[in-house]
Formats: C-alpha cells, structure tokens, sequence
C-alpha cells in the first residue's frame, strides 16, 4: 500500500473569492441546494504555500449517487481566465455547506485530473459554527492496495488562511463597517463618507487606549498579574509614537483635517462638472 503525503501546507485565500462563492449561492436556482465551482490560483513549490486568487461558478446537476459537471464550460471559463492572466491554474474546487458526501468524492475525482491533489474548499453559508462563516479546507487522500487505480479514501482537513493585501483589507474593512441599506440579512452596505471612517476611526484607536490603560492601572494596582509579553508590547507601541507636544500635535492635526477638505472640495466640483457635462452633451 502507498499513501499519498504530498499535499502542500498551507493554503491562502484571498477574501475576494468568498465574496464570490457567496454572491454564487446567492444568484443559484430554487431547487440547487448547494454551488460548486472551480478554484484557481498558484502554487509557490519552495515554500508550499497555494495561494487562491480567483474563482468562477461551475454548473452541475447532482443526486445522492451521481453527478454531472459542465466540463466544457469550465474549459471555456478557464481560457478567459488565462487570457487575463496566464500564470493562474486550477487549484482545487469549493462548494457551500459543511457536509462531505459521496457525490463530493466524485467531484473531487474530476478535479485531479488537472492537479494532484486538488483543494475542496466548504463555505457554511447557513452560519452554524459559533454564529460565524467558517471556511474549511480538505484534500482528498488517495492510496492504492496491489495494482488496482487508486480509489478515493477520505478527506482530511488542511489549514486555510484568509489573506488580503493592504488595499483587500480596506475595502473588507468598508463592507463590514457600512450600514445596511435596509433590514434585510443580504441588504447591501453603505460606503462611509470620509468623516465617518475618520470618527470610527478615532474611537476604535480611543477604546484600544481605555483597554490598555485599565489593563495597566489594574497590574499597578496589583488585581491583575503581569505579563511580559504584554507589557513588553505596550512598551513597545508607546515607543513608536512620536513625542509632540499639545499645541504640535493640534496643528498636524488640523492642518490633516485641511487636506482632507479641500480634498473633498475638490472631488465635489469634479461630480457637479460631471454632471453638467454630460446634462450639456444630452442637449446638443
């Protein structure tokens, strides 16, 4: 008997492809209960790392013992993909819920004819563990008993990052933070203005400080034991700002706020000549 060990260690996915598979099982027909598609990305062989950068929607028809994918539609999808960028391949799979049937080991099988050991990526889209979307990632393992093909043993769970990029995180940060635009649960969210993410802003960075300075007054006042660790990190952050004095710092501060007018001033004038030009253009 041989065992397959070689399924890289880590995963990385970016958000974008969540927010993907979500609005996926969003626009699905009445009588799907789950979507699957494809997952694609690249794979960094020094240092085992498969990083999961894109997406698309496969359709499929599937029974308790039997399915079927769109083979020739993922082969389309994938050319357009490559076009746009040519260093992405297939890199596993996904599909909502938390279960893993059958039916799934005969999906995954599709998959490994385009990579070794592909990813099946789950997304609980009915939210049941400890009331968050949990994202779950597993590689099939495969072993073979004399001469016989190798068979589908069992999935075995893979650790899975959720990773973004500084300009991700801005815009993940923007959608969790906007207000619904109504009271349903998939209403889409409101951009905040600039002032709104500038006052939410300072009050997070003012709970972070009223959090730090109970947790170092009750140290000093001997109700909480010391950490090393902590205070070491505390030490740390208070030496990474710069010492300004009051009247310093309220000048920074309010030329900042300056700039942070005109630049609405200005991106206000360029919407209203907008507006007007292509009120003129209507005209003529």
């Amino acid at each position: 008997m041989t065992l397959n060990l070689h399924a890289p260690k880590m995963y990385r996915v970016h958000p974008v492809v969540v927010f993907s598979i979500l609005d996926h099982y969003k626009r699905r027909s009445a009588e799907q209960k789950r979507v699957v598609g494809s997952l694609l990305g690249s794979v960094n062989e020094a240092t085992g790392i498969v990083t999961i950068a894109s997406s698309f929607p496969v359709p499929h028809v599937e029974n308790e013992d039997q399915v079927v994918l769109d083979l020739e539609y993922h082969k389309q999808m994938m050319d357009l993909h490559k076009k746009v960028n040519s260093s992405l391949q297939v890199v596993g799979w996904y599909s909502t819920g938390d279960t893993i049937s059958y039916v799934s080991s005969l999906m995954h099988e599709v998959y490994q004819s385009q990579i070794k050991e592909p990813l099946l990526l789950t997304v609980d889209v009915n939210v049941r563990e400890f009331n968050r979307l949990a994202v779950k990632g597993y590689v099939g393992r495969s072993f073979k008993i004399g001469h016989r093909a190798p068979f589908m043993a069992r999935f075995e769970s893979v650790n899975v990052d959720v990773f973004a990029y500084e300009g991700e995180k801005i815009g993940v940060d923007a959608l969790i933070n906007g207000a619904p635009d109504s009271q349903r649960l998939d209403a889409p969210a409101t951009i905040l203005s600039d002032f709104e993410n500038l006052e939410g802003s300072l009050s997070k960075l003012w709970g972070m400080l009223n959090t730090v300075s109970d947790h170092v007054n009750n140290v000093v006042d001997g109700k909480t034991k010391g950490d090393p660790e902590i205070g070491s990190a505390i030490a740390h952050a208070i030496a990474a700002i710069p010492h300004l004095g009051e009247d310093d710092f309220n000048k920074m501060f309010a030329s900042n706020i300056q700039d942070l007018l005109m630049i609405q001033y200005l991106a206000s004038i360029t919407r209203t000549q907008l507006a007007l030009s292509d009120k003129i253009s209507g005209l003529l």
